[in-house]
C-alpha cells in the first residue's frame, strides 16, 4: 500500500500547479502524470525497452487468429492489486470495455482508435479473454501496451465509479 500512496502524493505534487487532480491513466493527458502512474499499473502487454517489441504484462500469452480479427489473451496467474486482491479475468474485461467503450463522464485516449474496430469483448473462462474485431487492425495489440491502457480492479471501479482519485494497480 505505501508505494501507491507515495505515487498519489507525487502526482498531486506535480499537478498542484496545474489545477484539477485526475490520476486515472486512461484519462491522463500530462506525460509527467503518466510516467508516475506507469510505475503503479500494468497493462495486458507492454513494450520492451529499448526494442519496443511486445512482451507479456498481465497477459502471460496471446494468440491472434489467422485473419487478424480475434485476439485471445491468457491472463497471468499471480498478480495482485495494491489492495491485496488478485487480478481476474473480470478485471480485464471491465478494463477493456472501459477503454474501448467508455461510460458517460469517462474519456478514454484509445476509444477513438479501438472503438470502431472492436466488435466484442468476452470472458471465455477463468483465465481467458477474447476480443473480436470487425476487421483486421494491426495497431490493436500495440495500442494495449501504451500507458493509457492499464488493467483496473473491477471491485474498485464499481465502488468508486472511476479511478480519478486512487491508484490500485498491479505494477
Amino acid at each position: 500500500p505505501a508505494p501507491y500512496n507515495d505515487a498519489c502524493r507525487a502526482i498531486r505534487m506535480v499537478r498542484s500547479m496545474a489545477g484539477e487532480l485526475d490520476i486515472d491513466p486512461q484519462m491522463m493527458t500530462w506525460m509527467h502524470d503518466i510516467r508516475v502512474a506507469d510505475c503503479m499499473f500494468e497493462s495486458l502487454v507492454k513494450h520492451a525497452t529499448p526494442t519496443l517489441t511486445l512482451e507479456p504484462g498481465n497477459a502471460e500469452s496471446w494468440d491472434v487468429s489467422p485473419d487478424g480479427k480475434t485476439y485471445t489473451f491468457k491472463i497471468r496467474k499471480g498478480p495482485v492489486f495494491h489492495d491485496g486482491q488478485p487480478l481476474t479475468v473480470d478485471d480485464v474485461t471491465l478494463t477493456l470495455e472501459r477503454l474501448i467503450r467508455p461510460p458517460k463522464g469517462i474519456r478514454s485516449q484509445l476509444a477513438f482508435l479501438l472503438g470502431p474496430a472492436t466488435d466484442s469483448i468476452e470472458r471465455v473462462d477463468d483465465s481467458t479473454v477474447r476480443v473480436k474485431l470487425k476487421y483486421a487492425f494491426s495497431p490493436f495489440l500495440s495500442s494495449l501496451a501504451i500507458e493509457y491502457a492499464p488493467i483496473y480492479p473491477k471491485h474498485v471501479v464499481e465502488k468508486l465509479g472511476d479511478m480519478k482519485t486512487t491508484i490500485v494497480g498491479t505494477g
